[in-house]
């Protein structure tokens, strides 16, 4: 998440975006979006809103994580009905790092696009 808030500052700054604190992550993703189909699909995953969620809470110090007594495995508590997936902590730990790794594979498109709108 920490790498979403930097590409959405880079974006704010790339395009003049002026977007404030509140309105940065959804305003430079979504214009990043606009421009980069594939930034769209990425952004718009239920994992995402999910992580962005909890992060919110893990800050605020408002984040239960609960044990499973039937499966003996440590939960997600749930952010949001939009992500269906598992909240087994290490399927859910899973999904988190192939949403990350798909950023990851974003950002060269990103900067590219970001450094040729700089440019003009």
């Amino acid at each position: 998440m920490a790498a979403v808030d930097k590409i959405a500052q880079a974006t704010n700054s790339a395009l003049n975006l002026s977007l404030n604190q509140g309105e940065l992550v959804t305003g430079a993703m979504g214009e990043l979006g606009r421009r980069i189909g594939s930034v769209k699909s990425w952004f718009e995953k239920p994992i995402g809103r999910d992580l962005r969620r909890i992060r919110v809470r893990i800050i605020h110090y408002a984040y239960a994580k609960t044990p499973d007594p039937v499966k003996s495995q440590w939960l997600v508590e749930p952010a949001s009905a939009e992500y269906a997936g598992s909240r087994a902590l290490l399927d859910y730990s899973s999904a988190a790092v192939e949403y990350g790794a798909a950023l990851r594979a974003l950002v060269p498109k990103i900067e590219a696009h970001l450094r040729n709108s700089a440019q003009t």
